[in-house]
């Protein structure tokens, strides 16, 4: 469709940044089904976007970061999002 013409170039884009900066990852779309306005993603495909981000999250992780504001490790006190 001609509204949907650019997309390739965002995509472009977006996986350019991801692959210069670290801590940051791109998750293609590819394959994943949309809704019948074939504009916005079915539930199914973001519950599968949700899963390909998760899989580049972990690879990216780091479980003993601490935070600059943070003295030590031994003073950070991790939340639950933070263990995440």
């Amino acid at each position: 469709s001609d509204k949907l013409k650019n997309y390739i170039y965002v995509n472009e884009a977006l996986e350019t940044v991801a692959n210069k900066n670290k801590m940051t990852a791109f998750v293609s779309a590819k394959g994943l089904s949309a809704n019948p306005d074939n504009l916005h993603f079915s539930a199914q495909a973001l519950r599968e976007f949700g899963l390909r981000y998760y899989d580049e999250f972990l690879k990216l992780e780091d479980k003993n970061k601490v935070f600059t504001e943070k003295a030590s490790a031994d003073f950070a006190i991790r939340t639950d999002l933070e263990l995440l």
